[in-house]
């Protein structure tokens, strides 16, 4: 959210150095403008596909933490090493979210992520 806010200051800033600038001030304004317009267009752009992705992450968790409780029912060795294999992979993917979503590019991430636990 700190991204958003600083991008969007930036390009308010670089329109006003801009407008009311002398021409050296004028020229770096459109500087600024141009290029935290970019970077805030290119965040608007993938925060859509960001969340959709993450979701989908949070969906694939949860599936696999109801399959995880009846593949423990069956007495299967290597299912069970499988299994465990898929528990080290979800909560590998968990943790990562979880610490982005602490991060300055919490934007990016669903809250819903924390409130996930840890498959054991």
């Amino acid at each position: 959210m700190i991204i958003l806010i600083v991008l969007t200051v930036l390009v308010v800033v670089g329109i006003l150095i801009s407008r009311y600038g002398d021409y050296n001030w004028g020229f770096i304004g459109i500087i600024m403008f141009i290029l935290s317009g970019g970077f805030l267009l290119i965040l608007l752009l993938t925060l859509p596909t960001s969340h959709l992705q993450i979701n989908g992450g949070i969906a694939k968790f949860e599936t696999t933490r109801r399959t995880i409780a009846v593949a423990r029912e069956n007495g299967n060795e290597l299912e069970k090493a499988t299994v465990q294999n898929k528990i080290i992979e979800q909560n590998q993917w968990l943790a990562e979210q979880q610490y982005g979503n602490g991060t300055a590019f919490d934007i990016w991430i669903p809250d819903e992520v924390m409130e996930l636990e840890p498959l054991k």
